[in-house]
This record gives structure tokens, C-alpha cells and sequence, in this order.
């Protein structure tokens, strides 16, 4: 094979700016439950999986069309964390 290549797949500030919109204005400092209708009443229980399926599910199409979104991990701390992507 050939020589290993290195290199940026996605420009970092881009990424910072889908962050932004994806997961930080919808989700930061708001009340999952009370805040964000996918999480209200008789919606989905925001666990950590769940949270991780809402990323994902906002962010892979927002992706350019050449790069694989495999995973989102969520941790809430060491010790518990969930994901939820393609596989």
C-alpha cells in the first residue's frame, strides 16, 4: 500500500460552526425536558443515547457528502456515556 496521508478531512472552523448549530444553541444551559420539543412530554427520555441519536440525526446531513459520520458519543461523566450512529 501506499504512503499513510494526513491531512485535515474537514475544515475545523466549518465544524465548529455545525457544532454550534447542531448541539450547542438547541441543547446548551436548556432544560432537555421542558426546552426541547424531541425530549417534552410524551417525547423521548434524554439519555445519553438519545441525546447522541438527535446529534447524529442533525449533523449527518449537514456533513459534506464525502466524509462518514460513524458515531456520536455523548459522556455525561467516566463512567456513563451513549452512542448512536450507523452501525
Amino acid at each position: 500500500s501506499g504512503p499513510l496521508v494526513h491531512g485535515m478531512v474537514m475544515d475545523l472552523g466549518e465544524l465548529d460552526r455545525l457544532l454550534e448549530l447542531v448541539v450547542r444553541a438547541p441543547l446548551a444551559g436548556r432544560h432537555l425536558n421542558l426546552d426541547v420539543p424531541e425530549f417534552g412530554r410524551g417525547g423521548t427520555l434524554p439519555t445519553c443515547e438519545a441525546i447522541a441519536e438527535y446529534v447524529y440525526r442533525r449533523l449527518l446531513p449537514r456533513l459534506p457528502a464525502e466524509l462518514n459520520l460513524d458515531f456520536v458519543r455523548i459522556a455525561e461523566d467516566a463512567t456513563l456515556s451513549g452512542e448512536a450512529g450507523s452501525t
